[in-house]
């Protein structure tokens, strides 16, 4: 296990490169960083632009090419970055567009044919708008409504995309008609939220159990409601970030309880945990060969774990 501390705030999220030789971190400091997988911890940043967003930071993504890092900060701004030298090539702009204002960009999740992004926030119990924008340049194409609190999380699936909320609610959309085709209802605040890349699981939290459900339409006309098949139990405090390995087969989840857990996504059970003693951990993402899992602690640390020792 690797662990070091290059943020002065909580580390909000990170991104493997789509061929998991590089690592993008972003924090509440309002920095975002980009490493080399095979010296993290031993080396200074490949690049990092310390004040990338004026206010702290919320998501980061490689673009599916590898080319771009995305942002998404408090200051309502989606941001692109050249993933070779860090220099800006994009951002929504609400002077320009005021259909692609956002109070804050809690979070967003690229179209898996990488033409467009979804992105938003809100306020905690507000209705919310989500914009939807072409990723060439940003320009926003439509205003999507539809939850009735603070929108946090964006998942990308096959169909379209998924998006879980302060409203106590998962929905899933249609990339290109931005109709809700499934809910989820869930007992309080979604705060984590993951989907398989096969699209035959969904995953989602708001304590310390996570939930997970088939995805997989009933036979019929029309879509419907994702069905419940199960829960991973383990974590004694809250979960804040779940995600399925790239096969489908594993879930791991980062929790306020210290620990990383990763799970058998058929059975429901424990397979691995983690206990780094950082504090409460905030993220936790596959490498893309899903041998390796970075992590993120509330206290500014990354950690890296192979999953083979």
């Amino acid at each position: 296990m690797i662990t070091f501390s290059p943020h002065t705030g909580k580390v909000t999220a990170l991104g493997f490169s789509p061929d998991g030789t590089r690592l993008a971190s972003v924090s509440s400091d309002g920095a975002l960083k980009l490493w080399d997988v095979s010296r993290l911890g031993s080396s200074p940043p490949v690049w990092e632009v310390i004040d990338a967003h004026e206010l702290p930071i919320n998501h980061c993504q490689f673009a599916w090419s590898g080319a771009v890092v995305y942002t998404g900060g408090s200051d309502g701004i989606l941001k692109a970055w050249d993933a070779r030298d860090g220099r800006l090539v994009a951002e929504t702009d609400p002077q320009t567009h005021p259909e692609a204002e956002s109070n804050s960009v809690n979070a967003f999740g690229l179209s898996l044919c990488g033409n467009f992004v979804a992105y938003g926030g809100g306020y905690m119990w507000l209705p919310t708008e989500f914009v939807v924008a072409r990723t060439s340049d940003l320009t926003p194409i439509r205003r999507v409504p539809g939850h009735a609190g603070a929108v946090g999380i964006f998942v990308p699936q096959e169909r379209g995309f998924i998006t879980g909320s302060a409203d106590q609610t998962v929905r899933l959309w249609d990339w290109d008609s931005t109709e809700c085709h499934g809910k989820i209802h869930l007992r309080g605040v979604v705060r984590g939220l993951a989907g398989s890349r096969d699209g035959k699981h969904i995953a989602s939290c708001g304590g310390a159990i996570v939930h997970r459900y088939s995805a997989r339409p009933v036979a019929g006309p029309g879509y419907h409601d994702p069905e419940k098949i199960g829960d991973f139990r383990g974590h004694t405090k809250r979960v804040d970030c779940i995600e399925f390995s790239p096969d489908g087969t594993r879930l791991a989840s980062a929790a306020n309880d210290g620990t990383v857990r990763v799970w058998d996504v058929a059975s429901g059970g424990q397979l691995r945990a983690f206990h780094p003693k950082l504090g409460p951990l905030h993220w936790v993402t596959f490498a893309p060969d899903g041998l390796t899992l970075a992590f993120s602690s509330q206290k500014g640390h990354i950690g890296l774990l192979d999953m083979d020792a």
